[in-house]
Order: structure tokens, then sequence, then C-alpha cells
């Protein structure tokens, strides 16, 4: 299910469902984007969302600086560089960390820029609230 997560998209969330169930979509659909798995170590157990660059080292709540983790990496991360820490871990691989590296490049300004063609085959309808999937022909 994706949702579109510029502010301005973001907005549009709030006014098409409740403040908490746009803010559940928008986390869940940063997780589907990890195919709910933990950016880091792979897990699907006990999954949240980890700022890559910590909030107190001046990251922001922006989906770029949001990545699916689970509770123990972002435990042990904690208020750490990640690149730092994760090249420290048994679980480290070159290929996931190009991948944070990518999505932590997404220009979230522009819609067109960052939404991918088939990702986007889910709106959300004003009217009756509920998410239909658009027709893939």
């Amino acid at each position: 299910m994706e949702v579109f997560s510029s502010p301005e998209d973001y907005l549009y969330n709030l006014h098409t469902c409740s403040p908490g169930e746009a803010k559940r979509i928008w986390k869940n659909s940063i997780k589907e984007s990890f195919d709910f798995k933990c950016a880091y170590c792979g897990s699907r157990e006990d999954l949240t969302l980890d700022h890559v660059v910590p909030r107190c080292a001046g990251g922001t709540d922006e989906t770029k600086n949001l990545v699916s983790c689970c509770f123990e990496c972002n435990k042990s991360k904690s208020q750490e560089n990640w690149q730092s820490w994760y090249k420290r871990q048994s679980f480290y691989d070159p290929y996931k960390e190009e991948r944070i590296l990518n999505w932590q490049k997404q220009n979230t300004s522009n819609f067109s820029n960052y939404i991918e063609t088939e990702r986007a085959r889910f709106i959300l309808t004003r009217n009756n609230f509920v998410y239909k999937k658009l027709n893939n022909n």
C-alpha cells in the first residue's frame, strides 16, 4: 500500500483519514519499502522505525531518514552513527548499506522523482476512506 509522503501529500492523507490512521499508513509504507524486514539485519521480528541520522544529531522525521528496523538493531544502534555501527555487525551487508544510502538520497520534494510507477497502484478515495487497487492492465 503506497502512501505519498511529501509534506503536501501527508496533508492530503490527513484530510482523507484520521491523523492516527495517516501516520500508521505512512509508517507501514516505510516498512513495506524494505519488504517488512529490518534494513540492517533482515529480521522480520518486532519491526519499528529507525532514524538513520538520530534526531539528537540533527536527523529529521522525513521519510528519507527513517528505515524499517527490528527492535534489537534499533536498541543496539541507539544514537550512534549508523554506518560505523553497521560495519561492526556480524550481519553487515554492503548491498543493504547501499540501499540505505540510496533511500537517504530520495527527493521527497517532488512526487514524480520518488514514487515508483509500479508501486503507485493504490489510491485513497476521499468519499469512503478505503483503499482501492487500480487495474494493473
